[in-house]
């Protein structure tokens, strides 16, 4: 459908130019032809007349009695323009009305896109670039972003994105995907609880849905997550509608907390600093929430987190307050001075940042500039504890300026996150909940390595410490090749199965996999679960079955020596033929696979009854 629109697009973009080059070629060769037929009998303003009837399809009396090859060609040209503008005309007055029938007539498994934001047509750019279909709903935004769309193949409705009408004209009950990002969660909560009444059973459609329409929904306020959990948007998800959220702040805090721990020393977060409390406090308190879920999670060190603001105290009374697991799992310090101000290296903790023994530093100023500023100060101060800092976009401001390859100078541990880049992402957009399960068990493969890494330095064996390091697959996220990335994601689709699968000696039990509460409304943070030694064992084996069969069916084959070329591989083998450290390997996913659910926001549970199984299909 995108392709036939954005040739009809491209067609209709230099029309005029047409409709132009016909109007000249005409005018040429009509007074070409007058000229030839009527000699000088004839003044050339007549023969421009003359010209002009051509046009106006009243040219069947002009000179018939005289035949003339050039009168021949301009009067069929002059048709053809007439047509032309008869045509141009009627699609302008009738352009609702066609796009409407061209969208009914051949959309299908599309993803309706509602709301563009600032930089939505980047977003339609890359899933056009993965070969989707898209139609944007939109009240309204600049001109320039909705012809970009358009030019980019997706179809373009005005209106109402929450109305069960627009949402019917883009074929909501044909479409895969319904994308609700808009940066208001009034209007995101109005277009999913329509699109939800529109798609049940004994609501009236003109078609109905032949498979399920996966809304993602777009929520500021982070405590309407856990909100929709309990909803029955999300409990009752029927055959034909599922929910799933994302909010940006804790897209942020995840994207901040992964490349902090890469970069760290140590790989841990135990002692951070926070700078400033963000927009309307919501990335501080996202920040500190999952920094101390996670290290809960893990069984890590109770965290320490010294946050330097002005409204520090206040604001975390009021956090303690709503969330008291925190001052039993967390060590929380508050500093009153000025994020934006604040002295870095001073000698009085009451004016700034005195202390420089951190892990990793988190700068939340909300005005960049001074974000910038502050974030090359204190990574001066630091040293080589990453300082990560929060900007609107790395691709223009500040965020351009530190991520280009130039920004060593002002810091080499300084990193830019950028906010609109993380909502831009479409795998992430399009399915959250294996996205963040891929990235979690990546996160869980990194502390694997690290610690076989450092194993190897105390064993004094370099040469596997220095293979370690160098395999492809030890390196952030955002530097993984697509295969690894999709080898994560392929990882995240088969843990629902490895727990359902059993054994009547070393796993009777079945698992599933349930979202959690994140903790904006829960009173407690989550028990930690573990495996039994004997179930580590049999999932492991079924991982590396799983893993076996994904790189041979991508052409990979067995190898004493690891190529990536030529894809050979030393651990194509049977689980019982690997060697003690690969075994580790497998048997620590499982090891750590409750915490890495945990960081992503899920929790296993032990099945009870047969519906549970039934729910996790879904």
């Amino acid at each position: 459908m995108s392709r036939l629109y954005a040739a009809f697009r491209r067609i209709s973009s230099r029309w005029i130019w047409l409709m132009l080059g016909l109007v000249i070629a005409t005018t040429y060769f009509g007074m070409t032809g007058f000229a030839s037929a009527y000699a000088d009998s004839h003044h050339w303003l007549t023969d421009l007349y003359l010209v002009g009837l051509l046009f106006t399809l009243n040219c069947s009396n002009v000179a018939e009695d005289v035949p003339n090859w050039q009168l021949e060609v301009a009067r069929w040209l002059g048709f053809l323009t007439s047509i032309s503008a008869v045509g141009a005309v009627l699609i302008r007055l009738f352009a609702e009305r066609a796009l409407q029938a061209f969208v009914s007539l051949l959309a299908r498994d599309h993803i309706v896109l509602a709301g563009l934001g600032n930089h939505g047509d980047e977003l339609v750019r890359r899933l056009r670039d993965k070969g989707e279909d898209v139609v944007v709903l939109t009240s309204g935004t600049t001109a320039s972003l909705l012809d970009t769309c358009r030019d980019l193949g997706a179809v373009v409705m005005i209106g109402n994105p929450g109305s069960d009408h627009l949402l019917e004209r883009a074929c909501l009950s044909r479409a895969k995907r319904l994308l609700v990002l808009f940066e208001d969660d009034h209007v995101t909560l109005q277009a999913i609880t329509e699109a939800f009444r529109m798609l049940q059973p004994d609501t009236p459609l003109k078609s109905r849905p032949t498979s399920p329409v996966k809304c993602v929904a777009r929520l500021t306020e982070p405590g309407l997550q856990d909100v929709i959990l309990q909803h029955e948007l999300h409990r009752r998800r029927s055959d034909f509608f599922s929910i799933d959220t994302i909010n940006l702040y804790d897209l942020a805090a995840r994207s901040m907390l992964a490349r902090a721990r890469w970069h760290s020393v140590t790989g841990e977060l135990n002692r951070i600093a926070i700078l400033g409390l963000g927009e309307q406090t919501r990335l501080a308190e996202t920040l500190i929430l999952r920094v101390v879920r996670d290290a809960h999670a893990e069984g890590s060190a109770k965290p320490q987190i010294h946050l330097y603001d002005q409204r520090a105290a206040e604001f975390l009374q009021q956090l303690t307050a709503r969330f008291p697991w925190l001052l039993i799992q967390g060590e929380l310090i508050a500093y009153g001075c000025s994020s934006d101000r604040c002295g870095i290296g001073c000698d009085d903790p009451a004016q700034g940042i005195a202390d420089s023994q951190f892990d990793a530093a988190f700068v939340c100023v909300e005005d960049e500039s001074r974000a910038t500023v502050q974030a090359v100060r204190l990574a001066r101060l630091l040293k080589s504890a990453p300082v990560i800092v929060r900007t609107q976009d790395s691709r223009n401001g500040p965020g351009a300026l530190l991520s280009m390859p130039g920004a060593g100078g002002l810091g080499a541990n300084i990193i830019a996150v950028g906010f609109e880049d993380l909502i831009l992402d479409p795998t992430m957009v399009c399915d959250p909940r294996r996205e963040l399960v891929a990235q979690a068990c990546h996160e869980g493969y990194l502390s694997t390595m690290r610690r076989q890494i450092a194993d190897a330095e105390r064993e004094g064996d370099v040469a596997r410490a220095a293979e370690l390091r160098s395999r492809p697959a030890n390196a952030p996220w955002e530097q993984l090749s697509a295969h690894d990335r999709e080898s994560n994601r392929a990882l995240a689709n088969a843990h629902r199965h490895h727990l359902q699968a059993t054994d009547p000696v070393r796993k009777p039990k079945r698992y599933v996999i349930r979202e959690r509460l994140v903790g904006h409304t829960g009173s407690d943070v989550e028990p930690v679960f573990y495996f039994a030694p004997d179930e580590i064992e049999f999932l492991a084996g079924r991982e590396h079955q799983r893993w076996e069969q994904f790189k041979r069916s991508s052409g990979w084959t067995f190898g004493a020596v690891r190529n990536d070329d030529l894809k050979h591989h030393p651990s194509l083998v049977p689980f019982d033929e690997l060697d003690e450290p690969t075994k580790e390997l497998d048997r620590e996913i499982f090891r750590q696979l409750p915490a890495i659910l945990a960081r992503a926001d899920f929790v296993i549970r032990p099945v009870d009854r047969e519906s549970d199984l039934r729910d996790d299909d879904r």
